[in-house]
């Protein structure tokens, strides 16, 4: 009996999901696409980090991202600023003699 809840437990979850999915696509359909198409030109031409936010908030909502889809794209870009912040200083490697160290 417990095992047949759980499944029907899970069944449910399954559909909301798809439901969730498909409400998404429908919302997606009526999309102006010269619209999108001006964001995108915007986006991919940017240079401003805090523009570029905004405007992938604007695809978000425009496509109709999924909030793991959202994730995604933000860790995504904390990945990226990290390892690529124009703010970050690399320093070299201090060696002895002038020799730069050599790889193991």
């Amino acid at each position: 009996r417990e095992l047949e809840l759980a499944a029907r437990v899970d069944e449910v979850v399954q559909l909301k999901s798809e439901v969730t999915k498909l409400q998404r696509l429908e919302r997606r359909e009526g999309v102006n696409l010269e619209y999108l198409k001006n964001v995108m030109v915007q986006y991919l031409s940017c240079q401003d980090s805090s523009q570029k936010a905004t405007l992938e908030r604007v695809l978000a909502t425009l496509l109709q991202f999924s909030p793991a889809e959202n994730k995604e794209i933000k860790e995504s870009r904390t990945v990226y600023n990290y390892f690529f912040s124009p703010t970050k200083q690399m320093k070299p490697p201090l060696t002895t003699g002038g020799a730069m160290p050599m790889m193991p």
